[in-house]
């Protein structure tokens, strides 16, 4: 266990001791074709399937488990994880990612080469092959996979496309689970408009992770509890970068974060009642303290013409 948490915390890179976006404030601009004056993948999300199981039984919250790990870096490993990436980079809420483009691996924007060497040191097949990002709905109804149906169950393409394709490692056996009870949940695309993105939009995802790391506590996963608070204190440094040079707003989401790791190392001297009301401080932190952080949007990379002046910074004569 002590392995798999050490792997997951240099995965995260636990920001603040070194973040994603050393090079870049917004790590999606990584692996996404952009043509000004086109921002849409950095201004909108698609619309996100709800969450189908009851309230409060073990399907809804394992689901609410797995759409973190969906999200998360931590799931996968090798340079993947370093650059942020995450099934959702490809697989945008579950469907596919028609902008998504890393040269040298996509031949179009939403295609991506998975036998390269870059990413993976099991897969490469020494071809420049890149396939067709295909959409995630419906796919429990889909076997075999891939398309070359080399995988008889989707248990089994997930641990190939996590251990192999990314170079990851095995992870815990409830975020294991949880992620199949989110794939297997992603049956059609909602309908509605793409959503845009806001700081009260992403405080209130910080807000959803919080809630689902308290029912983990409560179940005892040490494993699981690193894993979501890591998954938790990534999103918070998400939110920091896009307030880039904003120090009171910056401010607020470091102490956010450092009382979650406070969490996470309560959690792992399995002091779970403590880490409880380390949790509930936080929250109370984050439902105190996020009015103030959102109204400092407009002057953040949230505001769109902020946002395209950081992506195409005018040229100088």
């Amino acid at each position: 266990m002590r392995a798999w948490l050490l792997r997951c915390a240099v995965a995260l890179c636990l920001w603040p001791v070194a973040g994603y976006a050393d090079e870049l404030l917004i790590p999606d601009l990584k692996w996404v074709s952009l043509a000004e004056p086109a921002l849409g993948p950095l201004l909108f999300e698609p619309p996100e399937p709800n969450n189908p199981y009851t309230r409060g039984t073990d399907l809804q919250r394992q689901f609410e488990v797995g759409r973190i790990a969906f999200r998360s870096p931590g799931i996968l490993g090798g340079l993947a994880a370093r650059e942020g990436m995450s099934c959702n980079s490809c697989h945008r809420s579950g469907g596919t990612n028609p902008d998504f483009f890393v040269s040298g691996l996509s031949d179009n924007p939403g295609t991506f080469d998975t036998t390269n060497p870059l990413f993976s040191t099991h897969t490469d097949d020494g071809v420049h092959n890149p396939v067709v990002i295909p959409k995630l709905f419906g796919i429990k109804h889909t076997a075999p996979y891939p398309s070359d149906g080399r995988f008889e169950t989707l248990e089994a393409m997930v641990d190939h496309v996590i251990l192999k394709e990314f170079d990851g490692f095995a992870p815990p056996p409830l975020i294991a689970e949880a992620l199949m009870t989110y794939l297997e949940a992603l049956e059609v695309r909602p309908p509605g408009m793409p959503i845009q993105k806001s700081a009260q939009q992403d405080l209130e995802e910080a807000s959803r992770h919080l809630n689902t790391v308290s029912w983990v506590l409560s179940v005892g996963d040490v494993e699981t509890i690193a894993f979501l608070v890591n998954a938790s204190r990534r999103h918070l440094e998400v939110i920091h970068n896009r307030f880039d040079g904003l120090e009171a707003p910056q401010s607020v989401l470091l102490s956010w974060s450092l009382s979650l790791k406070k969490v996470r190392l309560l959690a792992e001297q399995e002091r779970f009642a403590e880490a409880e009301e380390a949790l509930q401080e936080t929250q109370q932190m984050i439902l105190a303290q996020g009015p103030s952080v959102s109204a400092q949007e407009g002057n953040s990379l949230y505001d769109p013409e902020r946002l395209r002046a950081y992506v195409f910074p005018p040229t100088t004569p």
